[in-house]
């Protein structure tokens, strides 16, 4: 167990470090380059605020609580920990409906209006919404009757965050289930249900355009819209694939211990779950921003011009 402890630190402690890294970087590339200051891209950046916050302040907490086998938490501290865990999780899982209802809008429902109906004031609301309902729901929690403490737990090296993790009754089992559908399966739900009718609507287009292209001439400019079309289903499977890797796994082991017995999930098991949570943080940069050519571009032109301006100012 001890080697199991250890190798997890380690390993949170390298997703702590790629989560702040990689999110500085998405919101200081959206933040001083023009071309990123559309609705999409800042809901990006929004996002990659809230996973740096996740990767600053609640990854630290589980790496500390794994190294240190006697380290205890206060209430206190297991309450602002369990606040922020549920506030940033349930604002993570917004933010990424937000940047695919986007895309939904841009591509499927609206491509002809979309910048007409997408204002500023109304960037900026959804960008409040997406903030405001996560910290508000956390709070509420705190004000039930079966959760009005929050111990730390010795034998599994961290604060009770799992809803009851050591508590196993029938209506422990309703909220376990009802967490789940609420927090990760309705949201899945509506994430594939919004991409897949991107990359339909997208497949769609690039079938007429390649129609079109073959009809007047013989070109290789169709093998190229094929090629885009590959890439949007990669899109599709990477940001459903990453997200079920991610969180699937920890609402399994929730439901496993109230299903069935509170032993019957080992301790490690759970340590890898909670490890793989964690780790969204550093995948979502990646997932929507660093992996992109034109980014990734924009952010060496942005590291230039900085080092530019140093030298002047020197």
């Amino acid at each position: 167990m001890l080697v199991i402890r250890i190798v997890l630190a380690a390993f949170l402690i390298a997703i702590g470090a790629l989560g702040i890294l990689g999110n500085f970087a998405v919101v200081f590339t959206i933040s001083i380059n023009k071309r990123f200051r559309f609705m999409r891209y800042l809901f990006l950046a929004s996002l990659a605020v809230s996973d740096f916050v996740i990767a600053a302040l609640v990854v630290p907490f589980h790496v500390a609580s794994k190294l240190f086998e006697e380290l205890e938490f206060s209430t206190a501290q297991c309450k602002m920990i369990t606040f922020l865990t549920r506030a940033l999780y349930c604002s993570t899982t917004l933010h990424l409906i937000a940047v695919s209802y986007d895309r939904y809008l841009a591509i499927v429902k609206s491509p002809l209006t979309y910048n007409q109906r997408i204002t500023k004031a109304k960037i900026l609301l959804l960008v409040a919404l997406v903030w405001i309902l996560p910290f508000a729901t956390a709070a509420v929690p705190w004000f039930a009757i079966w959760e009005d403490n929050f111990p730390f737990s010795a034998r599994l090296y961290h604060c009770d965050i799992c809803h009851g993790w050591d508590v196993q009754s029938r209506d422990q089992l309703t909220r376990s289930v009802f967490y789940s559908v609420a927090a990760f399966v309705v949201p899945l739900l509506v994430l594939a249900w919004l991409n897949f009718r991107v990359f339909k609507a997208a497949s769609l287009v690039e079938q007429e355009i390649i129609t079109q292209q073959v009809q007047v001439s013989h070109s290789t400019q169709p093998q190229q819209n094929r090629c885009r079309e590959n890439k949007a289903a990669k899109d599709v499977a990477v940001v459903l694939g990453v997200y079920l890797l991610c969180y699937l796994p920890a609402w399994t082991v929730i439901l496993c211990r109230q299903v069935f017995s509170l032993n019957s999930v080992p301790v490690s098991v759970s340590f890898i779950t909670n490890a793989l949570l964690l780790s969204k943080s550093a995948w979502n940069p990646v997932i929507y921003c660093i992996r992109k050519r034109e980014f990734r571009r924009a952010f060496k032109m942005a590291l230039r011009c900085k080092r530019v301006r140093a030298g002047n100012d020197e």
